[in-house]
């Protein structure tokens, strides 16, 4: 609930033009939620965030929160589509194949718990909830 008060708080600091001040609430907001990966605050905030990260210039780093800060932000980065690694692409083709975990698992000499948390990774990277929407999301690429 801190979190959520300090986002919106800075959200109407930036509406009032105290700059400075909005910029220090959104930065606290940011030290609180990152041990624990807090983002939905941050997301819900949307439009109204919207504003205050793109007159920042903050860096934001390149964990879970900041690629959600990012996606809020409007930046160019997920303009053009996330950034996958050499092993999200693997296995967003060993997705689309039709491969189970464990048989994807075993392609990769990977275990199957190993696999999940890269699965989870991407479907948050592409923004999709299951199987199908990556594979769609996939097959829509250029």
């Amino acid at each position: 609930m801190r979190i959520e008060t300090l986002i919106w708080q800075a959200v109407t600091l930036h509406r009032q033009g105290q700059i400075s001040k909005a910029f220090e609430t959104l930065g606290e907001a940011i030290k609180l939620a990152r041990p624990g990966g807090v983002i939905r605050p941050f997301i819900e905030a949307g439009e109204g965030l919207k504003s205050v990260l793109q007159a920042t210039n903050f860096n934001l780093g390149h964990d879970r929160l900041a690629r959600a800060l990012e996606k809020v932000r409007g930046s160019t980065k997920q303009a053009q589509g996330p950034v996958l690694t050499r092993r999200e692409k693997e296995i967003l083709q060993l997705l689309a194949i039709g491969l189970s975990n464990q048989e994807m698992a075993e392609k990769l000499v990977i275990a199957e718990g190993t696999l999940k948390r890269h699965v989870a990774n991407l479907y948050q990277k592409l923004g999709v909830h299951n199987r199908a929407q990556a594979i769609r999301q996939y097959n829509q690429q250029p």
